[in-house]
């Protein structure tokens, strides 16, 4: 499958060996500068689709606003990451950063987290690569998530 929340698992991978790593895109940090961080966002989706590599994987920060403070801003994040990621021709495998569910997460920010871009960790294989995706922020301060860290 193609596109935000690729099925974990097992893949029939398509296209050459490779894959496509994006991090911190941050969608939104500034006012001033979001079209900017849009557009270098469209350019990592037009590179990869040309490079048509097996998946592609965006390390964090997916998008700018904190969870608990400012969620009107995010889910105007959240839309354009929407808008934009979804033209990707191969699997969007996302990891979270602490903008995604917080310095000190909660259950709470953590489901919301899963609700918008998929788990928060998982597995899983592609032509013999075996990968691991963790919840870092789980290691940074785990009082607020309780049986999810563990």
């Amino acid at each position: 499958s193609s596109g935000i929340n690729a099925e974990y698992g097992e893949w029939s991978c398509k296209g050459s060996w490779g894959y496509g790593q994006g991090n911190g895109t941050e969608v939104g940090y500034d006012q001033a500068t979001w079209e900017h961080e849009k557009r270098w966002c469209r350019s990592f989706v037009k590179m990869v689709n040309e490079i048509n590599p097996v998946f592609a994987i965006m390390c964090g920060d997916l998008l700018d606003a904190w969870p608990q403070k400012w969620p009107k801003t995010r889910e105007r994040q959240k839309t354009d990451f929407y808008d934009i990621f979804n033209q990707l021709k191969v699997p969007l495998l996302c990891v979270c950063g602490n903008h995604d569910v917080g310095n000190s997460p909660t259950v709470q920010t953590v489901d919301r987290y899963r609700a918008d871009f998929g788990d928060d960790w998982y597995r899983f294989t592609c032509r013999g690569l075996f990968g691991i995706v963790i919840n870092s922020q789980y290691f940074a301060d785990p009082s607020g998530v309780g049986e999810l860290a563990k």
